[in-house]
């Protein structure tokens, strides 16, 4: 092949095919040791060298691994250098892959298989780190970048004893510790760099329970091509002698910066030194035990804020590394279970160190406390280090900052880091101390003072909410339930009680979908919901009604089937009005709201809520039909926003869940129907809608005959035609009862093809010119629940109407337009250039009149007016530049602060125009 084939001369596809059969020769004489390793070394160097074609690269490649994965020592010594040099002269790739590729290779593609070389065999070190260490002299931190990570690449996968030959170590670094000590300000470069050296530390000595590796172990001779042994009888001393040669380097590099904590190569050598330290456990001891003194007596001697700052920051750098150690290489590892933890020598100085900077420190210093608190979170958590009562205290000084800090910044640090105990075994004590010190911070009434010492009273709502966010496992949470329940027994106040439910309802949110709610099931459901009935209730109010519906529907859609069917048995006949006993509620009376001559009620938000997450095979233990016959009769009673959108759900959840043939509702569908046409009955219209919007889910042909029915009501002008054109809305947007979650039938495209039917429609109607406005509601109502995805590729259509709807002075129009514009118009900038002459005018003056227009709807022209140049070709926009900013003069003594921010952002973006 070597003296038959010139590669040059053939096409890709043929050249292909050569790399293809010495594939092929290499995978099936290999393995039999008839192939002469040497002349199929030759052979693949000769074939290869000069080819560019991606897909071709890649084959090559995987001949290259093949050969160094599988070759004998001896004879990749002989060639190393061509094999290193045939593939390393595409280092760095910057393949950039064409439009349309058959073949689909990525650049990522050719990195892989360019490293998958490299890294095939050690015998390639000599070779490789001299030629990456040249390149990390390039200005560009892409090739930096490259070079960093085939680097690391490598000293993941060559042993320790190649780079310990002739001092490659050495060379390593020297070349790279700059990109560290004093390398750009690429935070990935300095990254990558320090990830290296890290990994050379660990390389250049390998750890077994005895401490260091006594493996024999050959090493290639890169100046004489003989091979060297280390025997298990000097393995271990030229291991220790490599590393801590290492080590002295690392030190002498470091010191007069650490002894500078305060200087701005401080954090450099601190980030240098601490990281090195997590390479193994000797390599922590020695810098440990090397740079925490020097760091300890820099700040005693001299105890400025910059230097304490340093301090904190480097110290916290070593504890970071401590438990990097502590993860990866336990006491077990070592042979010896009672091993001291690391940094224990120092722990009383840091520990110390750390609280006097948070506790004693001034106010003012911000920052130096919150490095404080991240140093004191670490410490807690590293394993055997500190005694349960110093966890304790870190916990109850934590505590004080939540409660008592008036900086915003810090208070959230602290809570953070209490959040980070509770994941870190230390549950038992932020219940035990933590609980006890936030609930006696809660006033007895919302506008009462919490009988506390605390300098700093944190409102109620901030407490329970940090509460909430430590609730993180059901023990936690099962103790702040009963917390808050109690409270709730004593409290009078509805805006207090309603932010104890938040709080409830957040902390269960919280919990892990494998933790079992049967216990709170069992134990907390029944007192919510008998405290909710109660004549004596204060749970009565809508806002509250539908926190503990909410609270019960999380909890009923986490237990089983079996545990739901009894909750529906139960709280159906209970709302009967049954007087059956009842485990869930006892046998406090109820007044019926499921009855035709019942009077509405708001839990009837709270049953349709509760039971809307339960498994389509749980069984309603009522007549479906006569629910909804009967929730239709009730409804119409109801003058409340709230009572009638809980009756209206539930027809919509029943309609979709459990009604499986259209037919079953023909007579409700028409006796609604009628209604509407003989009387115009509003209310029938609504619940008409509702129907059709559970039925429309499941994608049901009447659903879409209800909707057709809707949208003819539009011509009308009457309160019928107006109403309706609401409504277009309830059709299309989200409600947060009726979702795939709570197990509803809800068929993918029934947006698209409600969209397709209703479009036209609302087109033709507005153009007709008859009624309108309520074309234009109906439309924005649409689109305002609709993804741009289907809206976009219809644009040109309505378009004209969008434009219109501009003048049309209704908040919820403008803004259902504007929006409309905005969310489609990175799709179809396009589209809208050629109208941008009518568009920008518009906008200018929808903005400008803040007597006529809502804040709303002026920032909204603001954030579309401000899109155009950043979507819109330059040779459109450029024009209007000057009429903008001249415009936009009046908004910025805009009566609205937000209104005037967006002002300011617009006019930016018109200022930077052609710049």
């Amino acid at each position: 092949m070597k003296e038959g084939i010139n590669m040059k001369k053939h096409s890709q596809n043929t050249r292909y095919l050569v790399f293809d059969l010495l594939s092929s020769i290499l995978e099936r004489f290999h393995e039999t040791g008839k192939l002469d390793e040497n002349e199929f070394i030759e052979t693949y160097i000769y074939l290869t060298s000069g080819e560019k074609d991606p897909r071709n690269l890649l084959a090559s490649f995987k001949i290259s691994h093949g050969i160094l994965a599988n070759f004998g020592t001896k004879v990749l010594s002989q060639h190393k250098e061509d094999l290193f040099d045939v593939v390393f002269c595409y280092f760095p790739i910057t393949f950039e892959p064409p439009k349309n590729d058959p073949y689909g290779i990525t650049s990522k593609d050719l990195k892989d298989g360019l490293t998958m070389c490299i890294v095939g065999s050690d015998v390639l070190a000599s070779e490789a780190f001299p030629a990456l260490i040249e390149k990390l002299n390039s200005t560009s931190p892409t090739v930096k970048q490259d070079a960093l990570t085939m680097i690391n690449s490598c000293l993941e996968n060559y042993s320790g004893s190649s780079l310990r030959s002739n001092g490659l170590w050495k060379d390593i670094w020297d070349g790279i510790k700059y990109e560290v000590l004093h390398g750009s300000d690429e935070v990935e470069t300095a990254t990558l760099a320090l990830g290296a050296l890290i990994k050379l530390a660990a390389s250049v000595a390998v750890f077994d329970q005895n401490g260091l590796e006594t493996s024999d172990v050959e090493i290639v001779d890169s100046y004489h091509n003989e091979t060297v042994l280390e025997s298990s009888s000097n393995g271990n001393d030229v291991a220790t002698n490599v590393l801590n040669e290492l080590l002295t380097q690392v030190k002498n590099e470091t010191k007069d910066k650490l002894e500078e904590p305060q200087s701005k190569l401080a954090l450099p050598a601190g980030t240098l030194i601490a990281g090195m330290a997590q390479a193994n456990v000797v390599a922590f001891e020695s810098l440990s035990s090397f740079a925490v003194p020097i760091l300890l007596e820099a700040v005693q001697s001299s105890s400025t804020i910059d230097r304490q700052v340093g301090v904190l920051t480097i110290l916290t750098k070593f504890l970071v590394s401590s438990g990097r150690i502590g993860s990866k290489d336990n006491a077990e590892t070592y042979g010896n279970s009672s091993v001291e933890p690391l940094l224990a020598p120092y722990k009383d100085r840091i520990f110390e160190f750390f609280s006097r900077s948070l506790m004693g420190s001034s106010k003012s210093e911000t920052k130096l406390r919150l490095l404080a608190v991240d140093g004191l979170t670490i410490l807690a958590q590293l394993p055997g280090l500190l005694a349960s009562d110093e966890i304790g205290l870190i916990i109850q000084y934590l505590n004080n900052i939540v409660l008592k800090e008036e900086d915003d910044e810090l208070s959230e640090r602290a809570l953070l880091s209490l959040v980070k105990m509770t994941n870190f075994g230390k549950q038992d004590q932020i219940i035990n101390i933590t609980f006890p010190t936030f609930l006696a911070s809660l006033p007895e009434d919302y506008y009462m003072s919490a009988e506390t010492s605390l300098e700093v009273q944190k409102s109620p709502e901030y407490v329970l909410s940090a509460l909430a966010r430590l609730s993180t496992s059901r023990p936690i949470f099962e103790v702040l339930s009963v917390r808050l329940l109690g409270k709730l027994e004593v409290i009078r106040s509805v805006k207090y009680i309603h932010v104890i439910l938040l709080t409830l309802l957040s902390a269960l949110r919280k919990l892990s979908d494998q933790d079992d709610l049967s216990f709170y099931f069992e134990k907390f459901v029944p007192k919510l919901i008998s405290k909710l009935v109660s004549p004596t209730s204060t749970l009565k109010d809508d806002q509250t009604v539908d926190t503990v519906a909410q609270i019960v529907a999380y909890t009923v859609q986490r237990v089983t089937a079996t545990q739901q069917q009894l909750y529906v048995n139960e709280i159906f006949a209970y709302f009967n009005g049954s007087g059956e006993y009842s485990t869930l509620v006892g046998s406090e009376p109820v007044q019926s709201f499921l009855s035709p001559e019942a009077t509405p009620s708001n839990l009837v938000s709270f049953l349709t809520t509760t039971i809307s997450p339960v498994d389509p095979k749980v069984q309603l233990p009522v007549d479906k039909l006569s629910l909804i016959k009967t929730l239709i009769e009730v409804v119409a009673k109801s003058k409340s926003v709230f009572e009638r959108t809980g009756y209206l759900r539930f027809i919509a959840l029943i309609t979709n869940k459990y009604i499986e043939a259209d037919n079953q509702l023909k007579k409700v569908h028409d006796s609604l129907l009628s209604e509407v046409e003989t009387r115009a009955d509003v209310n029938s219209l609504e619940i008409l809608t509702w129907l059709a919007k559970g039925l429309l889910l499941r994608n049901s042909s009447l659903g879409y005959q209800i909707a057709d029915s809707l949208v003819n009501l539009l011509s009308q002008d009457s309160l019928t035609g107006r109403f309706a054109a609401r409504l277009v809305a309830v059709l299309v947007a989200h409600d947060r009862i009726l979702t795939k979650e709570n197990k509803l039938v809800i068929r993918q495209l029934y947006k698209q093809k409600l969209f397709a039917l209703i479009l036209p429609k609302l087109v033709d109607g507005f153009k007709a010119g008859h009624q309108r406005v309520n074309f234009m509601v109906a439309l924005s109502g649409l689109l305002q629940y609709t993804p741009s995805t289907i809206i976009t590729p219809q644009l040109s259509k309505f378009l004209p109407l969008l434009l219109e709807s501009f003048d049309i002075q209704d908040t919820k129009v403008q803004e259902a337009a504007i929006n409309t514009i905005i969310v489609t118009l990175h799709e179809a900038a396009d589209t809208f250039a050629h109208h941008i002459s009518t568009m920008i005018p518009k906008l200018l003056k929808l903005s400008q009149d803040y007597q006529k227009n809502s804040a709303s709807v002026r920032s909204a022209a603001l954030v579309c007016l401000g899109s155009f140049p950043k979507t819109i070709s330059l040779e459109y926009v450029l024009p209007y530049r000057n009429i903008v900013i001249k415009g936009l003069s009046t908004v910025l003594d805009d009566p609205r602060r937000s209104v005037r921010a967006d002002a300011v952002l617009c006019r930016q973006s018109y200022y930077e125009l052609g710049q």
